[in-house]
């Protein structure tokens, strides 16, 4: 159940699509992992206040 829900929300992130009523696939997984990890990493080396102001300044707002 909890390596479901997980593997559901990695192959999500990963941005990947998927078609119905199909596993998740590694590389979606993986994808998704990547993109974990990284996040959590510029948010251990980043404020949140920072990270908003370049979220900003890269959409032009």
């Amino acid at each position: 159940e909890q390596n479901q829900k997980i593997r559901i929300f990695l192959a999500r992130l990963s941005g990947r699509q998927q078609k119905r009523g199909k596993l998740e696939s590694a590389p979606a997984i993986l994808a998704g992992l990547s993109i974990l990890l990284n996040t959590l990493q510029l948010l251990s080396e980043y404020s949140i206040d920072e990270l908003n102001e370049i979220a900003a300044i890269a959409l032009g707002t």
